[in-house]
């Protein structure tokens, strides 16, 4: 059986579980919880219209690519703290420039899970490791496919940091596996689609005339036939350095205005036990499923994916933000309402996001 192949990467942050009191890599359940998020989302709003009634393991196959173990390797060699960040040739500008946006809104345990990634994938040494590793293991999947005929079509769906290694990986994956990558198969096959979920490509890159250059533009042959950009407004990340090409193919789609907020828990980052999150990040959108139930984001992402025109399905929108956006509102104002306090009373200096954010926090509630 041939399957769209859909590639999942991961993005910033420690994924594990705390356990008899210490941390144990656990980055298997976050694919795993990532790839019932796109089952279901897929089997609720387009089996049945964009889909023509074929399940989805017809049409695609899911395969995770993880490099936080690459990461980890890092982390255990290094201090995370800021004073230790320029040793791997970071630009203090740079970090001091994230660490501002979040003064006095932070602690140990963000600025490991989220700061620190984003400082340690800049490090000339680590970025070269992870692409390397990344682009060994896109490539091992499609020439298995490929030499078993069971090769259709490949995507990425990369979220956050996955969206700058994704970036970075795939401009540059016949160079980084010409001596791995089977001459007999001929040349790799370009992506159908880059699905970029909290695009921070710009944001961790100074050299945007390179990020910009057509290579990953959908232009025509040998570039991806896609490239779906996804920010929302209240996301801290995708505001800092917005993903703003010149590109003019109608095939870039840049969802960059996405603002439906939700309270389910399974889409906000609240505290869980054994984790020491900071206050904003329990309520800021930066997760995975929080994108995926953005309207325009399951709208466009899953026709293309289909190679269809989301114009011709208008209704997939409705029914997404009809579906979720309610969604156990009312159980959860008790549960998020003393978080919100606690945000009140340790809130940084007035910032833009943080406003809107409030605001409309407190509408909802």
């Amino acid at each position: 059986m041939t399957r769209h192949i859909l590639f999942l990467v991961h993005g910033m942050g420690r994924y594990g579980v705390w356990a008899d009191g210490a941390y144990k890599p656990d980055q298997k359940s976050w694919f795993e919880e990532c790839e019932r998020e796109l089952r279901a989302n897929y089997a609720r709003f387009i089996q049945d219209t964009v889909g023509a009634g074929a399940a989805f393991d017809d049409l695609f196959v899911v395969k995770p690519i993880e490099y936080d173990s690459i990461l980890d390797h890092f982390r255990a060699v290094w201090e995370t703290q800021s004073d230790a960040w320029s040793q791997l040739g970071v630009g203090k500008g740079f970090i001091g420039g994230i660490q501002k946006f979040f003064a006095k809104n932070s602690d140990d345990a963000f600025l490991w899970t989220h700061l620190a990634d984003v400082a340690l994938y800049m490090a000339p040494t680590v970025r070269a490791h992870v692409q390397a590793h990344v682009a060994t293991e896109i490539t091992k999947v499609l020439a298995e496919a490929l030499a078993a005929g069971r090769f259709s079509q490949w995507s990425v769906i990369a979220h956050s940091l996955g969206t700058a290694v994704t970036h970075d990986t795939v401009a540059q994956l016949a160079r980084l596996t010409k001596t791995t990558w089977g001459k007999a198969l001929g040349p790799i096959p370009s992506p159908r689609a880059l699905v970029m979920v909290a695009n921070v490509a710009r944001l961790l890159t100074d050299d945007a005339a390179t990020l910009y250059a057509d290579t990953l533009a959908p232009v025509g042959p040998r570039h991806p036939t896609y490239y779906i950009s996804c920010a929302h407004v209240l996301d801290p990340f995708t505001r800092l350095a917005p993903f703003k090409p010149a590109w003019t193919s109608p095939r870039y789609r840049a969802l960059a205005r996405l603002d439906t907020y939700y309270l389910a828990p399974e889409v906000i980052d609240l505290l869980r036990p054994g984790e020491n999150h900071n206050k904003f990040g329990q309520v800021a959108p930066h997760g995975f499923k929080h994108y995926l139930r953005q309207p325009e984001v399951t709208a466009t992402m899953w026709p293309l994916l289909l190679a269809e025109d989301p114009a011709d399905y208008p209704g997939v929108a409705d029914a997404v933000l009809k579906a979720y956006l309610d969604e156990q509102k009312d159980a959860l104002k008790a549960k998020l309402k003393p978080r919100l306090d606690d945000l009140l009373a340790h809130m940084p200096p007035a910032d833009p996001v943080l406003e809107k954010l409030l605001k409309l926090l407190k509408g909802l509630l």
